[in-house]
């Protein structure tokens, strides 16, 4: 990333993805529908115990926090967490800067 245009059409890309596609709320939603398609499949399986001794309520809890001795972060934790570190990295503030500056570059010539 030493070319900063290409710094920069980057980051614009990645703050757009993360307020949008990527952002936590977005997330959270979809993980609470997909949630809520695999607990009738979670609750009757007989074998899901048996790996590492957890339950229902286990897995239940994994969607927003961590188990301890196995993940740190539940799911929508680390969404969030991904999201605040990728935002506090981010090199410009304004993520339409390159499409500003590609659409007044073809207007001017």
């Amino acid at each position: 990333m030493l070319i900063p245009e290409y710094r920069e059409r980057y980051t614009s890309y990645l703050i757009t993805a993360t307020e949008s596609i990527f952002h936590p709320d977005t997330i959270t939603e979809y993980l609470a529908n997909k949630k809520e398609l695999l607990r009738p499949y979670r609750t009757n399986d007989s074998y899901a115990q048996l790996d590492y001794g957890y339950s229902l309520g286990d897995w239940e809890t994994s969607f927003d926090s961590g188990l301890s001795g196995h993940a740190p972060f539940g799911l929508t934790e680390y969404v969030q967490l991904r999201h605040n570190n990728v935002t506090s990295q981010s090199l410009i503030s304004d993520p339409y800067t390159i499409s500003e500056a590609a659409s007044l570059q073809e207007n001017s010539g």
